[in-house]
């Protein structure tokens, strides 16, 4: 029962993460919508464009080149990889509005955290931890440039959470 609970809190971080990072960067890109009906809404959209393509992502491709070793749901390592997870997300979360502070990440990235970490885990924290302190005093504009980075980061992380939690 344990181990579900740990891979259904990993997963659900994992979607919360991709949420996160979705809003990230992407609000000029995408246009509110109002209540007002558009003036050109009821206008069929013209047939020539071709379609989009399909989006690809990077992330699936360096979350498979993780390989961490299974320590189990009850262990230390996977406690502090599902909080380096879920403090992923909130960092995420706070990029996309531009208020990363040292605090924040401060408060994510601490030595009990980094102790009960596995070695081969140890690289992603430093990843993880390098990108994000790019992110501390940035605007949302500013922080974008760097969110493509942290994703793929953040991804590779909640890969190792599943791996070292089975």
């Amino acid at each position: 029962m344990r181990h579900n609970a740990a891979r259904t809190l990993v997963l659900t971080v994992a979607v919360a993460c991709s949420a996160a990072l979705t809003g990230c960067g992407g609000g000029s890109a995408t246009p509110a919508t109002s209540g007002a009906p558009s003036a050109t809404a009821s206008a069929p959209a013209p047939t020539t464009a071709k379609p989009a393509a399909p989006a690809t992502s990077a992330a699936p491709t360096a979350a498979a080149k993780i390989s961490l070793k299974a320590q189990g749901a009850s262990s230390k390592a996977c406690a502090a990889m599902g909080t380096l997870t879920v403090g992923s997300a909130k960092i995420g979360g706070f990029a996309s509005q531009g208020k990363v502070t040292q605090e924040l990440l401060d408060g994510v990235f601490t030595a009990a955290v980094e102790a009960d970490l596995p070695a081969d885990a140890k690289p992603l924290y430093t990843r993880l931890k390098t990108v994000s302190s790019n992110l501390v005093g940035k605007d949302a504009a500013a922080a974008g440039a760097y969110l493509g980075e942290f994703s793929s980061v953040q991804s590779d992380i909640v890969a190792g959470a599943q791996q070292v939690c089975s």
